[in-house]
């Protein structure tokens, strides 16, 4: 039997987070509809984004949202689902205007600091998140996972779990790892940044933490 969230207006907890994550990415978060639909264990976000928005969640050449839906499938992962991310075109064919990167040296860390938290506590169950705002038009932020909390990272595939993902855009099977996670989560804040009008770099390093004694 299907369930279909979204008839009851219903998003799942990673859901929402990508929800956030698009609704951040966008200029007309106000326009943007997402969709969950869950089927025996698979979960189809859908999302219709304006015109204008269309580029910025799905970027060059995919590059965003092949990103975001990763993320996705990590987070979903955790909760032994499976996820794949669907960006509906805008009816209208006509291309908008390139945006215009503007400064805006207000937003930073208050702003986008509690989505990253909840991001990665759904990516490595944990971690910790420092923020470094003292360049105006620079937010930087960093990342820390254990050893324990990154050496699982995996996502559901066919009911099971595999560390291994089809890349879109070199058409090659990948390993999952930490590497490709972080990768992933730079470029999707990244884009948050620019669309907000500052430079966000996200770092993500793995700690070594002692066993308790």
């Amino acid at each position: 039997m299907s369930k279909v969230s979204e008839k009851q207006n219903v998003l799942s907890e990673v859901g929402r987070v990508v929800r956030d994550i698009a609704r951040e990415l966008s200029s007309e978060p106000n326009k943007l509809t997402v969709e969950e639909h869950e089927r025996d264990g698979r979960v189809t976000i859908s999302m219709w984004p304006s015109a204008k928005d269309y580029g910025r969640i799905v970027g060059s050449r995919g590059a965003t949202i092949n990103a975001l839906e990763l993320l996705a499938k990590v987070m979903a992962d955790r909760k032994d689902l499976e996820m794949q991310i669907s960006v509906i075109p805008p009816d209208s064919r006509e291309k908008p205007p390139r945006d215009k990167f503007a400064p805006n040296p207000k937003w930073g860390k208050a702003d986008i600091g509690p989505l990253l938290k909840r991001v990665c506590a759904l990516l490595f169950e944990g971690g910790t998140v420092e923020f470094d705002d003292v360049n105006p038009l620079v937010l930087n932020a960093s990342v820390k996972v254990s050893a324990k909390q990154s050496e699982l990272i995996e996502i559901m595939q066919d009911g099971r779990h595999v560390n291994f993902i089809f890349d879109k855009t070199t058409r090659e099977t990948t390993t999952i790892d930490l590497d490709l996670v972080a990768k992933a989560l730079r470029m999707v804040f990244n884009g948050i940044g620019k669309s907000h009008g500052k430079s966000f770099v996200v770092y993500v390093d793995q700690i070594y933490i002692p066993d308790a004694q």
